[in-house]
This record gives structure tokens, sequence and C-alpha cells, in this order.
């Protein structure tokens, strides 16, 4: 049992996992219960490494300066950046890699997705899915 802080939010939620990574660069996909939103969840700290940008906010105006929607004072700074996941499939967790455009806040240092980055998550998974479709049964999560 995982608890982590909902950024949309700001309550407590409660989520289980088969099993968690010994490292921490790995993140797992998770629909919140409290905003019904997908969270990054470091699976190991328990925190929300990265994340949509709450409530879909738009994308800024490229001069524009973008304020950190998780302090409200920091300034965010976009980069293309590698990020290691899971995800959980009928095949079992699927390890993934993506290249996408992360935002970083210079004050908190929270990491945010940019909007268009569930796209590139996704077929990063279908093209590990489909890698495994041939070699490995299907089984159901909590089954050995």
């Amino acid at each position: 049992m995982i608890t982590f802080l909902c950024p949309n939010m700001g309550v407590s939620v409660e989520s289980s996992f088969a099993d968690t990574e010994d490292s921490d660069e790995i993140y797992e996909r998770v629909t919140c219960l409290a905003c019904r939103q997908l969270h990054m969840l470091n699976l190991r700290t328990g925190k929300i490494g990265l994340g949509a940008t709450a409530r879909g906010s738009e994308m800024a105006v490229e001069d524009e300066p973008v304020i950190c929607e998780i302090c409200k004072q920091g300034r965010v700074t976009k980069r293309m950046e590698e990020m290691a996941f899971r995800q959980w499939s009928d095949k079992g967790y699927i390890h993934c890699r993506a290249t996408i455009l992360i935002g970083t806040c210079n004050n908190c240092h929270a990491k945010h997705l940019d909007p268009g980055s569930d796209k590139i998550l996704d077929e990063a998974f279908q093209r590990e899915y489909d890698k495994l479709r041939l070699t490995r049964p299907t089984h159901r999560r909590g089954s050995t």
C-alpha cells in the first residue's frame, strides 16, 4: 500500500501495487481516485514525480513564463528528458522508456508532463507490449 498526495486536490490517496521496484527512477501511471487524473507515481518514494499539468491547462505562449501549479511561486523550465516507467497489462508489468518534454519548477523542483506526453507514453507502452505479445502468457494482477 502506498499513500501519495494528489497535487490537484491536496488530499492523501492510497493505492496498492503487486510489487515495487528498487530504483528511484521507475514511475507507474496511476489514475488518482481523488481527481480522476493521471499521475506518475514513484513506487519507491510514494511521491508524484511527474504529472500532467493540473486540470489540463493550455500551452503557454512561447515567451510567456510558466508559473508552477504546485508551489505557485517558481518558474517552470521545459526540456526533453528520458523517463522510465512501468504499466500493468494482461502480460504483467511492461517496462518502458520514452523521451518526453518535462517542465521542472526552479523553486519546488516539481516536474510536470507536457500536455502531449500521454500520447508518447501510450506509444512507448504499445511498442513494448507488442514485443511481448507472442512471448508472455496473459496473467492477472496479483497472480503468480
